[in-house]
């Protein structure tokens, strides 16, 4: 066999096996955010999530979701998480899922609001509406990386 055509056959081949490893290794996509009002508990501290409202969930590619009932139960264990890949709030009033660096966050006074653990941090999609509402809560409009995060 001419040696250029064995050289050639040899990287087509080694070609092939790339291409067929490639296929075989494991997807990094993220599937998408379920939660089962009324059915799941929360990861923290144990609670139903029944409210989707205050609910919060972060991937970390090997395992599936991580849900809270609470975003400050989520926030609480984001400390000692380091590889997350997804993390997910909704907003107050449409419940509609939201990316937390995305969304905009206020502390909600405990005699209007109220969150299943009483961490009361509340979030929305929109910068002005999370300004009128933390006007109306005595607080102030923050971001992602603004909230406060401390151990137990």
């Amino acid at each position: 066999m001419d040696r250029r055509i064995f050289l050639l056959l040899l990287l087509a081949g080694a070609g092939a096996t790339g291409l067929a490893m490639l296929g075989l290794a494991p997807s990094r996509a993220i599937p998408n955010l379920d939660i089962h009002l009324g059915q799941e508990r929360c990861k923290r501290c144990g609670m139903i999530i029944s409210r989707i409202n205050y609910a919060a969930a972060f991937y970390i590619g090997s395992q599936d979701w991580q849900k809270y009932d609470d975003i400050g139960c989520m926030v609480r264990s984001y400390i000692t998480e380091t590889n997350m890949l997804s993390i997910k709030v909704f907003d107050i009033n449409s419940g509609e899922e939201l990316d937390a660096s995305a969304a905009y966050y206020f502390l909600a006074d405990l005699r209007k609001i109220r969150t299943p653990m009483g961490y009361n941090i509340v979030a929305t999609k929109s910068y002005d509406e999370a300004k009128q509402m933390a006007k109306e809560h005595g607080s102030s409009a923050i971001k992602w990386n603004e909230i406060p995060r401390s151990g137990d």
